[in-house]
């Protein structure tokens, strides 16, 4: 749902995983701006698998 350089809000939805016929938001912790998105869409994901970083805080 987002993508590199994004600027994003405590809460907004990053990305939604789908297992089991269910969707689960993953929300960003605090405000800050999308580094890194290494996820694509209709791919399968790992357990523990990293999916994004964010850089939170004043400076992002």
């Amino acid at each position: 749902m987002v993508q590199a350089g994004a600027s994003v809000k405590q809460g907004d939805t990053l990305v939604v995983v789908e297992s089991m016929k269910m969707e689960f938001p993953v929300t960003a912790p605090a405000d800050g701006t999308v580094w890194k998105v290494f996820c694509n869409e209709g791919a399968q994901i790992s357990a523990g698998q990293d999916l994004l970083v964010l850089q939170a805080g004043e400076d992002a």
